[in-house]
C-alpha cells in the first residue's frame, strides 16, 4: 500500500530544485558586502563581507531540511499499524480498518509535504532577502521579498496547526461511524 501524497512530492522536487538553481545564481551574483541578520520589520542589522560562508550555511540547511523531511515523507508515514506514529486521536486510529488508516496517512503525507514545500519557500526567501537588500537597498523588490518572508513563515506555522484539526475531527468521525457498524453487525 502507497501512502505517499505524489502531488505534494513532486512539488517538493520542483521548488527544491527552484531552491538550488537560485542558491548558484545568488552565490554568483552577490555583493562583496551583504546582511546576514535582520530584525523584525526586515531591516539587515549585521552584514559579512568576504567570502560566503554564512551564505553557504543557509543553503546546507535549506537542503539538509528538505532532504531530511522528504525521506520521512517518504519512508516513515508508510506502517498504518505503527504504534510509533504521532496522529491525533492515536487510539481511535489504531482501531479503524485498514482502509481508513491509509487515507489518514496520506492526509499526513500531504500535510508533511506541503510544510516541507512551505519551509523551502522560507530559505528561497531569506536568500532572496540577503540579495535584494545587498544589491537593491530600500528598493521596492527588498520589500516584496520581506512580504515573501512573512507570507512563508505563516503558512509554515498555520498549515500544520489547521491541516492536524481537521485530521483530528476526520479520525473521530470515522471512528464513530465504525463503532456504528460494530454494533449493528452484532
Amino acid at each position: 500500500m502507497n501512502t505517499l501524497h505524489t502531488p505534494s512530492y513532486r512539488l517538493n522536487m520542483i521548488v527544491f530544485a527552484v531552491f538550488m538553481i537560485l542558491s548558484v545564481i545568488i552565490l554568483n551574483i552577490m555583493p562583496e558586502r551583504y546582511p546576514i541578520h535582520f530584525d523584525l520589520a526586515g531591516n539587515p542589522t549585521r552584514w559579512a563581507e568576504g567570502n560566503a560562508v554564512e551564505l553557504l550555511i543557509l543553503i546546507f540547511f535549506g537542503a539538509f531540511s528538505f532532504v531530511s523531511v522528504t525521506v520521512m515523507q517518504r519512508y516513515l508515514i508508510g506502517d498504518p499499524n505503527s504504534g510509533y506514529l504521532n496522529i491525533p486521536n492515536k487510539k481511535k486510529f489504531l482501531e479503524l480498518p485498514e482502509e481508513q488508516k491509509v487515507r489518514i496517512l496520506r492526509r499526513l503525507n500531504r500535510m508533511l509535504g506541503y510544510v516541507n514545500t512551505f519551509v523551502l519557500l522560507t530559505f528561497i526567501s531569506i536568500l532572496l532577502m540577503m540579495w535584494s537588500a545587498a544589491a537593491y537597498p530600500g528598493s521596492a523588490f527588498e520589500q516584496i521579498c520581506q512580504l515573501f518572508f512573512y507570507f512563508s513563515i505563516i503558512l509554515v506555522l498555520a498549515f500544520p496547526l489547521v491541516d492536524m484539526i481537521f485530521i483530528s475531527r476526520y479520525i473521530s468521525q470515522k471512528y464513530r461511524e465504525h463503532e456504528q457498524m460494530g454494533k449493528s453487525d452484532s
